[in-house]
């Protein structure tokens, strides 16, 4: 610096060296410098270079030492956000899960099981998000599936929905004003296609006379009926014996419970009764009489008044 001063030799007071920085000045602007304004200039610039020397180490110290110092300054901010930062990360982490929001989202829109899986799986890829679990069942808190009891009765299977399970689901507000809660069930043969022979065989329910919601109590499958109606009723039995004999407690309200009415047809009444079918002989479920084949029909004629009954 101090040569490129030099050069401009501001410390001559001569005509000529004023002169010669006149032409200096004025090398992109045709005006000259005022004299008066060289003569206020020169002592100032003199004063700047001899200061400059002398300081020159302690200066480029100085500034060293306010270099560290704003460095120390900047890193303390720093290290200041960071604290700050995680506090506020914690705190955002204590009151905010992203499992619980991702369940409550995943149930509020109806996702599928398949989509949420994927994008746990795709969120699981960061390290942020190593804690979720890899299923939805796992993230949406899914109770396992209760193994249903399916035993065999000739020649399918069977399940027992339960009675009691179907009263308590079902039951109206006005059956609860009563003491007595009568049920009815109907059993019949279902077929399921046209094209095999499977067959459904349920065992239905429903309360009345203020309720006619039906529910399935038993259902049978297989390739035809149940083989032996005891055996298909069993559960069914043992259940209603046990409600019949000792009610159900509802809110702390025993109720009685009642089997009003089996509605079967015909074929369905002669399985469960365990008697020959409506078109064979002794087929009366009523009476004692053999039968007769009239008009291509069983008929029970009611001839001998002594006929038992």
């Amino acid at each position: 610096m101090r040569e490129e001063l030099n050069t401009y030799n501001f410390g001559s007071t001569n005509d000529s060296d004023a002169y010669s920085i006149n032409e200096i000045s004025v090398v992109d602007n045709d005006n000259c410098l005022d004299l008066s304004i060289h003569q206020e200039v020169t002592p100032l610039l003199n004063t700047l270079t001899t200061d400059m020397e002398d300081n020159n180490l302690e200066l480029e110290y100085h500034d060293f030492e306010d270099h560290n110092y704003i460095i120390d300054e900047v890193q303390l901010h720093n290290e200041s956000d960071s604290t700050s930062s995680s506090n506020v990360s914690n705190h955002f982490m204590t009151n905010f899960s992203i499992d619980s929001e991702l369940a409550q989202w995943a149930l509020l829109h109806k996702i599928p099981h398949t989509a949420v899986n994927s994008l746990l799986h795709l969120l699981r890829k960061h390290k942020c998000f190593l804690h979720l679990p890899k299923d939805a069942r796992t993230l949406l808190l899914t109770k396992p599936a209760q193994i249903q009891s399916i035993r065999d009765v000739q020649p399918g299977k069977y399940h027992h929905f339960g009675l009691e399970v179907g009263i308590l689901r079902h039951l109206s507000p006005e059956n609860t004003l009563q003491t007595e809660i009568k049920v009815v069930i109907g059993i019949d043969g279902l077929p399921i296609a046209k094209s095999n022979s499977n067959k459904f065989y349920p065992i239905l329910a429903y309360m009345r006379p203020t309720s006619n919601i039906v529910f399935p109590v038993g259902l049978y499958f297989g390739t035809e009926k149940p083989s032996d109606s005891n055996e298909f009723l069993k559960d069914f039995v043992n259940e209603t014996k046990h409600l019949v004999t000792h009610g159900i407690l509802i809110e702390n309200k025993l109720f009685k419970v009642k089997i009003d009415v089996f509605c079967c047809d015909t074929p369905a009444k002669a399985f469960i009764l365990r008697i020959k079918s409506h078109n064979g002989f002794f087929s009366c479920s009523r009476c004692e009489i053999e039968g007769e084949y009239k008009s291509n029909r069983v008929c029970f004629p009611y001839s001998k008044p002594n006929s038992p009954l």
